[in-house]
């Protein structure tokens, strides 16, 4: 799911991900992480080819689990030249963890080895409701519906397979990647979907330059939502104007 996008001369836009869908081709609503890093990769260079792009200066924003993206794609592309990554994960598994108790996550697993065991003999996969993969707090679930029902290009339904690749997918490891190009990470500390513990651990493995902003009052929707969307990207365009102009020096 494409949402709450953003762009401005000389940077790429990459918006929260979870749930698939659009216009790609492909297996319709799967979800493949390092897919989407690569996907990434590719608007990059699409962007540099553009007569009126400067290619030293692109810049990459990622919200809700794109965030993630963006800090894995910063770390393995050095063509980025300043980040921002928005309430999002720094291990999947954690992060699905954080979401369950100890034995409703040995559920889950479990579920997920006999799908894969069932798609392995069939080769079909089985589609499920993102919520399945969320299994979060009722205001965020009631919250989704809404975005479910006020845009027809998000997808009720996604690949279960997802929910494996989501949880092999860890930003933190590449972190330390990124430097000495520029990243900032943004959390609201009241977070009920992505603990703020995720976005600490992917600035406390990356190296300088590098900012953490947390806003003590806010959870995933109120950064996800005016006023406290305006107020992020407020952020966000500051710390873009600031360091790609820098980048541009070098």
């Amino acid at each position: 799911m494409w949402r709450h996008g953003w762009s401005r001369p000389g940077t790429w836009s990459c918006p929260s991900t979870i749930g698939g869908g659009g216009e790609s081709e492909g297996i319709p609503n799967r979800l493949i992480p390092l897919e989407q890093v690569e996907d990434a990769r590719s608007a990059l260079t699409f962007l540099q080819l553009q007569p009126d792009v400067d290619p030293r200066r692109i810049g990459l924003y990622g919200l809700s689990f794109g965030g993630g993206i963006v800090t894995y794609a910063a770390a393995m592309d050095s063509r980025v030249a300043c980040t921002v990554a928005v309430s999002g994960p720094a291990s999947g598994r954690r992060w699905m963890e954080a979401l369950r108790t100890t034995w409703q996550m040995q559920a889950f697993e479990e579920r997920l080895r006999q799908e894969a065991e069932q798609r392995g003999r069939t080769g079909e996969f089985t589609y499920v409701d993102p919520l399945e993969f969320m299994d979060c707090d009722p205001d965020f679930k009631t919250a989704w519906r809404g975005f479910q029902e006020g845009d027809p290009r998000m997808a009720r339904r996604i690949t279960f397979d997802s929910a494996q690749a989501m949880m092999d997918f860890r930003p933190e490891l590449v972190a330390h990647l990124i430097s000495p190009r520029p990243i900032m990470w943004i959390h609201g500390a009241r977070e009920k979907l992505i603990p703020v513990d995720e976005a600490i651990a992917n600035y406390r493995q990356a190296g300088e330059p590098k900012k953490l902003v947390i806003f003590p009052d806010y959870d995933h929707l109120d950064l996800d939502v005016e006023p406290g969307l305006f107020q992020q990207m407020d952020l966000a365009i500051d710390w873009f104007d600031r360091e790609l102009k820098a980048s541009s020096l070098t």
